[in-house]
């Protein structure tokens, strides 16, 4: 399932998009030259497409994806903007799950 998960987030990314596992079930996308306010659609697509993968595929089971967002700023820290992530994550699924939740500086 996690394959055809990372293979549906693929397929809705841009070509030059860049999508990276990070964890046991959790990603990373980069997403250049996206506008900051435009990353909140992006994300909102991403979680309906991975919801359709139940519809694709048959299968029956229920998949949702949580997104949280961060902008890179040049000259960022790393870390610090992993962190903003992550929370912004952990709000989404608190929330509610299926969802996108940007953090506070997202523009």
């Amino acid at each position: 399932m996690l394959t055809r998960v990372a293979q549906r987030l693929r397929e809705s990314l841009r070509r030059y998009d860049g999508l990276y596992r990070f964890g046991g079930d959790e990603f990373i996308a980069l997403l250049p030259k996206l506008h900051p306010q435009c990353a909140v659609g992006m994300a909102d697509r991403l979680c309906r497409a991975i919801e359709r993968l139940r519809e694709d595929d048959g299968s029956g089971l229920s998949i949702t994806v949580s997104v949280g967002l961060a902008p890179l700023q040049k000259g960022g820290d790393p870390q610090a903007i992993l962190k903003t992530a992550d929370q912004a994550l952990y709000q989404a699924k608190e929330t509610g799950r299926n969802r996108a939740v940007a953090s506070y500086s997202m523009g």
